[in-house]
């Protein structure tokens, strides 16, 4: 369970480093865990795990522990779980199911979520409370040189007007160390001899209106004022467009949409044709249903998938490996590792006789011919008999065992008077075993049932 909102925790190192830190959220493997220290100049170094620190066993929380001494000047360090966006894990049909697994397994599905929440909240975002608007940029030849501007609507459009260098002129302008230099270059200020500063102040101040003496001070370009209007105008209006458009600021149209070429490297923006298409694919990146090596597994139309007869303990198992395993089991071999479930058996003779899934037998003794019928079961729930039974006089006597009435159960069964195992799906009150014991003889089953309807 995970009870801790954030994957990221940052300490202040004012001195040197702690010898441990503590780790306040899950992380599921040591992978997971990412440590970064910060410096006072913006630069940061990320630390290597068993090079520079150790982490204890993943866990609900953890410790992470400094191996030797970290660069000096450190001033935070970052504790983040950066999981892979991976699922290792394979549950089998009628399969039973581990609930630890299951709970680590929604757990890393909440780690995932705070990972990309936390993603989120450091990107540029607007206000759930603004208009819908489109933030999707040009393709990559449309942006190239551009600078990212806002229509009227708000929406994004790509600048009319390339970037250029920088020019001399700027970079003196950029260079200049205090208020006098600048209005000087800037030409605010005259320059020159004492005369020329004169007569420019004696022109500035003969100016006929405002604009006139705006333009004599150099406070706006001078020129016919026809052409100073058109190039401002055309120097704000960047040139915008919501098509797709090589070399052109992005746009929305009315729709708050804007169109792009289809993309052909992979940074670049996506189409709604392109996403489309990758959905409509039933079998991605080669998947393939049959047991095939080196390809993922995608289910068939009917939801099943196939994968070759395990050779190694931590191999998948296959339907035939369970029943042949199940198969083999007979009499007290037959085991279970679920919780310990009760069963009772008629002996025939009205007599019932509580039985324990463990190792124990039930064993019947009988001279006549009799039947044993299993107790009623709930749907779902499963359970195995183990059946010795005797016949204790000088005749053959039929015997047989008789399913629970009502409902629908998958049944494996074997024992020592059967050709083979038993096994399928029985209606209740449907006969298993039906056999007949010679004199003076034991014969014993192994029965695994579980209701399924």
């Amino acid at each position: 369970m995970i009870t801790d909102i954030s994957n990221v925790k940052q300490y202040d190192i004012t001195t040197t480093p702690a010898a441990s830190y503590v780790i306040p959220f899950p992380y599921f493997s040591y992978a997971d865990i990412v440590a970064t220290l910060s410096f006072a100049d913006g630069s940061e170094e990320v630390l290597v795990l068993d090079t520079d620190y150790s982490l204890s066993i993943p866990s609900t929380t953890g410790t992470l522990t400094r191996i030797g001494t970290w660069t000096a000047d450190a001033t935070r360090i970052t504790i983040a779980r950066v999981a892979a966006f991976l699922n290792d894990v394979d549950f089998s049909n009628g399969s039973m199911l581990d609930a630890e697994v299951l709970e680590t397994l929604f757990d890393r599905i909440v780690g995932y979520v705070q990972q990309i929440a936390e993603s989120i909240a450091r990107t540029v975002t607007i206000p759930i409370t603004d208009d819908a608007a489109s933030l999707v940029l040009p393709n990559k030849a449309d942006r190239a040189n551009k600078a990212l501007g806002f229509d009227e609507n708000g929406d994004a459009i790509p600048s009319a007007t390339p970037f250029l260098p920088i020019t001399t002129y700027m970079t003196n302008m950029l260079a200049v160390t205090n208020e006098l230099t600048a209005q000087l270059h800037l030409e605010l200020l005259p320059t020159g001899t004492a005369s020329a500063i004169a007569t420019f102040i004696k022109e500035a101040l003969a100016t006929a209106d405002l604009q006139a003496f705006q333009k004599a001070i150099g406070l706006i370009p001078s020129g016919a004022t026809t052409a100073i209007i058109v190039a401002v105008q055309d120097f704000l209006q960047l040139g915008g467009t919501d098509a797709a458009t090589a070399n052109r600021v992005v746009t929305r149209d009315a729709s708050g949409r804007a169109k792009f070429t289809a993309p052909s490297a992979e940074g670049d923006v996506a189409l709604k044709s392109t996403v489309t298409a990758h959905n409509a694919v039933v079998n991605p990146h080669g998947a393939v249903s049959a047991a095939t090596a080196d390809r993922l597994i995608v289910r068939d139309p009917s939801g099943r998938a196939q994968v070759a007869e395990p050779s190694v303990d931590a191999d998948i198992a296959t339907k035939k490996t369970v029943a042949d395993a199940i198969a083999a089991k007979t009499d007290q071999e037959l085991k279970t590792t679920s919780a310990v479930t009760f069963v009772t058996v008629d002996t025939g003779n009205g007599a019932l006789k509580l039985y324990k899934n463990s190792r124990e037998a039930l064993t019947l003794s009988q001279s006549t011919n009799g039947s044993s019928t299993i107790s009623a079961m709930d749907v779902n729930e499963t359970r195995m008999v183990s059946i010795s039974h005797t016949n204790t006089d000088g005749d053959n006597h039929a015997f047989t065992v008789i399913t629970p009435s009502g409902g629908t159960y998958d049944i494996v069964a074997s024992g020592s008077s059967l050709a083979g195992a038993v096994g399928g799906l029985y209606s209740g009150g449907t006969t298993i075993i039906n056999t007949t014991i010679s004199e003076a003889t034991t014969n014993k089953y192994g029965i695994v049932i579980r209701r399924v309807s």
